[in-house]
């Protein structure tokens, strides 16, 4: 008995860690910026990439959308789809515009004169974005949206429209596009210009420099040229 009773304190205890089980892990080495910049740079590239994939399939998406959306309103007669344009609240003169028609054209429509198929086609298209507008992108009034001018420019989505860049109204209404100057950059690159040419008018200030300022009949807003945009 005594020889088994020396043996069982002498056995290791199967159920109790060690002490090279129960000591901490040493710890990780801490990573230098030197490491760190390669991988953070590393992880930049692969997120503008996806980024750019998102916007490339986004953009895909909306003009696959509208798309689906102008073939169903083709099904519709010339009569309905004006009595739906003209009572989101478009004027004729607007409406024509965005048709690319004159006034006197959209009226001999509404008197059940014919349409070509290519103007038919363009009423559809147009009643289709006012309702994409409204229930995918939640604009209120896309009719009136439409006409708002753009930042300081006399441009708005209704010059947009007209020159064909639909995928920059959707992806203005979609945020995408996250600024009107941002729209603007894209639709136009020489607008800050323009706009600029048509508020301002350099002089001379007190101090002998060259400076910018509103024409006669705006805000005095005197300022160096130099931070002019």
């Amino acid at each position: 008995m005594a020889i088994e009773a020396r043996q069982l304190t002498t056995e290791p205890n199967l159920g109790r860690p060690t002490a090279a089980e129960t000591a901490a892990p040493p710890a990780a080495p801490v990573a230098t910026a030197q490491q760190l910049i390669p991988r953070v740079s590393m992880l930049r590239y692969r997120a503008n990439d996806v980024h750019a994939d998102v916007s490339t399939l986004s953009r895909e998406i909306y003009d696959l959308n509208l798309g689906e959306r102008s073939a169903e309103q083709e099904k519709k007669s010339v009569a309905s789809l004006l009595e739906f344009l003209t009572g989101t609240g478009l004027g004729w003169a607007v409406l024509s515009r965005l048709v690319g028609v004159s006034v006197p054209a959209i009226r001999k429509w509404r008197n059940g004169q014919g349409v070509s198929p290519d103007n038919r086609k363009a009423l559809a298209q147009l009643a289709a974005l006012l309702r994409m507008l409204s229930e995918q992108f939640m604009v209120e009034d896309p009719a009136s949206w439409l006409e708002i001018p753009l930042a300081e420019a006399r441009t708005s989505l209704v010059d947009v429209y007209a020159a064909g860049r639909t995928d920059l109204i959707l992806e203005y209404a979609g945020s995408w596009i996250k600024s009107a100057d941002q729209l603007l950059d894209a639709f136009n690159p020489e607008w800050r210009a323009s706009s600029t040419t048509r508020e301002f008018e350099t002089f001379i200030a007190a101090d002998g420099q060259p400076a910018i300022r509103r024409k006669a009949g705006k805000s005095v807003d005197a300022r160096p040229a130099q931070f002019a945009e």
